[in-house]
């Protein structure tokens, strides 16, 4: 489905619902679902869209995030007094306030910039294309900035190198190469002698960077209960059926109730998250973007299992336990397709 054709369709059938999607794309539909200009914008991907309206259209309670927010820092308030009270009030404005700031520092200087980029290489690959260098304008993605500017100037035929560099990517996904290099970290820094606000962020920052880099833990699989083990991310166990999805390109694929399984989420993986039951990933931390937002969620989620989408498979019923970091197996893929159901634990 091309962007327009479904702007149109939706403007003759709700015509106030087009305008809003069509203001959304405006924007939000320059960012890519991850930070590289080879990677399709939501602009690019209106039928995941138009999937998304129909499941708001037909979900008769669509989740209200900021509920259970509110009723955490009511209950967290009521267990304060005194001192302890008046810092637990200044802490969270100052969170309130420095929140927003991060997530517009995320949109403004990583994810519109390589949207941008994405629009001006497409540009280009559509000029390659007419010149006959390039087959498919998306198919600019595979070359470098010098290759390109020497494709455009000479009319070379680049088709070969994009079939090589394509037909090598699969082989590059599926060896990442270790989580880090080089020599473990030292000691961290003394941030004593900052302001307080500094000494703060500083602090929370080096903490953070720890968590992310430190080694994950060994595969782990228990052949007796057939249990894939990680990190408890997001409190609450949920049972459900596998959806393994280890790039943005099948995200439609993921079905409301199932367990998306991942090597990791990016912020507008966000867009998908209304559909899922619970989290698995391969890679992460508590502070991982994939904890954070499936607490935000309220979806229990196990991170950092290290081969969940190796060893996990579509379509069979395990039980996350965001509570222990443990992805139990429970039963296999159905032999027959047709709906099936899924059970929530909390």
């Amino acid at each position: 489905m091309h962007l327009v054709a479904f702007v149109a369709r939706l403007e003759e059938v709700a015509p106030e619902v087009a305008s809003k999607v069509r203001g959304y794309l405006r924007f939000w539909g320059l960012r890519p679902f991850i930070s590289d200009a080879g990677s399709p914008t939501v602009a690019e991907r209106p039928g995941l869209v138009a999937e998304l309206l129909a499941d708001l259209v037909h979900d008769d309670a669509p989740p209200e995030l900021a509920t259970p927010r509110k009723a955490a820092i009511a209950t967290a308030r009521e267990k304060l007094a005194g001192q302890q009270l008046a810092g637990f009030d200044r802490v969270l404005a100052y969170a309130e306030l420095v929140y927003a700031l991060r997530e517009d520092n995320v949109l403004l200087t990583d994810k519109l910039p390589t949207g941008l980029l994405r629009r001006a290489s497409l540009e280009a690959g559509h000029r390659l294309v007419a010149l006959g260098p390039l087959a498919r304008k998306e198919d600019v993605a595979m070359l470098s900035l010098s290759e390109l500017r020497d494709a455009a100037k000479t009319a070379n035929d680049v088709k070969p190198l994009v079939a090589r560099r394509k037909a090598e990517l699969p082989w590059v996904r599926a060896n990442p190469g270790p989580m880090t290099y080089g020599p473990p970290p030292g000691k961290l820094p003394d941030v004593r002698g900052l302001p307080e606000a500094a000494r703060r962020i500083n602090g929370a920052m080096l903490w953070m960077l720890g968590e992310e880099v430190s080694a994950p833990p060994p595969p782990s699989v228990s052949t007796e209960r057939s249990t894939l083990r990680g990190l408890a991310a997001s409190p609450g166990v949920y049972r459900g059926r596998v959806r393994v999805i280890r790039t943005t390109a099948d995200l439609h694929r993921l079905r409301a109730g199932e367990v998306l399984v991942c090597p990791i989420t990016t912020a507008a993986w966000m867009m998908t998250f209304q559909r899922a039951g619970a989290l698995v990933a391969d890679a992460g931390s508590v502070l991982s973007h994939t904890a954070i937002v499936a607490r935000e969620y309220g979806l229990p989620a196990v991170v950092a299992t290290s081969n969940g989408t190796s060893t996990l498979v579509d379509g069979e019923e395990v039980v996350v336990d965001g509570n222990h970091g443990t992805v139990e197996r429970v039963a296999p893929p159905p032999t027959s397709s047709g709906q099936h159901s899924n059970l929530s634990v909390n």
